[in-house]
């Protein structure tokens, strides 16, 4: 199955690679994404019978510029029994030689079997870290998940798993892999807060363009009612009025788990990546509920690939204001309507998950799981051998700087002594 057809390949050249830990034991979601394990994948590509190799269709894959070929592949982490899915390259920067660059990945688990699963997962997105680096996208995830596991994050803080892999295709190794849980139906499904036709699904890109989710559901094609009503600013691109206070914080009170959209504010303000939700209104997903199911909104990150950028970052906006962070926050100066909550969230985390011993061990514990495969890729986007161990020097000094500097701009907001 060749869904488009392209021109040019080339040959691989081999980089040996330590193997992964086994699937074969693990439990299904959430155990797939263990950050404290480098699993090892492997991908065979094939021809449409999904049975006899055909290597020619991997560099076509490696050179679309498209993103829209789709090519079947036999798919397995070690210890496993190959299963057929689909393969195609995602948006991204290729990295390393032109002639057979590391490439960002999607499989479509279940597009050639039907019903099909992968450790109860329909879709992987298997990052190459081209913005920065796998290793700081990777721990950028991981301090997400610090609030939702070990924090006091709200119940439906559910910013999704990640975990690390090294990858083989077609017996050619491409190095170490953010392997990054898709945002799809099985998201909510694996979370038990799925309901077929009353749920939706909608991504923040590049501007103001959502899709609603999946094509199956009976709601396709449709909007919720929360969507609906949210058809201002900072939700929508409109000439409609944003409502006055406090019609506006009511609004919103009602509709959205505002403990959760600030916590992610939070997050994102505090890791300084400068393209998400509050710091770019963009790169993340939100799910709707209509009646009679009683929940509301909440938001979770996509695409965290520029994390740790400015020390000194305001956590109320840097430079020029997002809507977001305009009208919700405020500044300094003039404080917005949910500024006293986002503090108190900031500080909960500052003394909870994100206490300064707490960040440097994270990042110590990653490093004893990644550091020898990152040395052995050579396009992990950081460099060989003593560049890696100063690339984690400086990310845990860059945690206790950054954790010194939101506290002091926290107790100036707050006009704590």
């Amino acid at each position: 199955m060749l869904k488009l057809r392209c021109a040019g390949w080339a040959l691989a050249v081999a980089v040996t690679i330590l193997p992964g830990t086994a699937l074969a034991q693990v439990l299904d979601w959430p155990g797939v994404f263990d950050p404290l394990t480098v699993h090892h994948l492997n991908i065979q590509t094939v021809l449409a019978d999904c049975t006899t190799p055909d290597p020619t269709t991997w560099p076509l894959v490696q050179q679309d510029t498209t993103f829209l070929l789709e090519v079947p592949a036999l798919f397995w982490a070690d210890g496993e029994t190959p299963i057929c899915v689909s393969l195609r390259q995602k948006s991204n920067t290729p990295l390393g030689p032109p002639a057979d660059p590391k490439v960002s990945l999607k499989l479509d688990i279940n597009e050639l079997v039907s019903g099909q699963r992968w450790h109860n997962l329909r879709k992987l997105s298997l990052e190459n870290g081209d913005d920065d680096n796998t290793a700081t996208e990777g721990i950028a995830w991981q301090m997400f998940r610090e609030v939702a596991d070990h924090g006091s994050g709200p119940a439906n803080f559910l910013p999704g798993l990640a975990s690390w892999v090294t990858l083989a295709v077609n017996g050619t190794e491409y190095g170490i892999y953010v392997n990054v849980e898709q945002r799809d139906k099985s998201y909510l499904q694996n979370r038990n807060i799925y309901t077929a036709g009353f749920s939706w699904l909608y991504k923040q890109g590049d501007d103001f363009d959502t899709v609603v989710p999946t094509a199956s559901d009976p709601n396709a094609g449709t909007d919720s009612a929360t969507h609906l009503t949210l058809g201002y600013l900072p939700f929508a691109p409109t000439t409609c009025s944003t409502p006055a206070s406090p019609a506006f914080e009511d609004e919103l009170e009602a509709l959205i788990d505002m403990d959760v959209m600030l916590t992610q504010g939070a997050v994102e303000e505090f890791i300084s990546d400068l393209d998400l939700l509050f710091t770019n209104s963009k790169n993340f997903f939100f799910a709707d509920w209509n009646a009679p199911i009683s929940r509301k909104r909440f938001y979770f990150p996509w695409d965290l690939d520029s994390p740790f950028t400015d020390v000194t970052r305001s956590i109320y906006g840097g430079g020029s204001q997002t809507e977001y962070e305009q009208r919700l926050l405020g500044d300094t100066i003039t404080p917005g309507p949910f500024q006293d909550r986002y503090n108190q969230i900031m500080r909960n985390l500052l003394y909870g998950p994100f206490q300064a011993t707490r960040l440097t061990t994270l990042v110590t514990d990653m490093e004893a799981v990644i550091s020898a495969p990152l040395k052995l890729d050579p396009n992990n986007g950081i460099g060989p051998g003593e560049e890696v161990d100063d690339f984690f020097n400086g990310l845990r000094q860059h945690m206790l700087d950054r954790w010194a500097n939101v506290q002091a701009q926290v107790t100036c907001a707050s006009g704590d002594t």
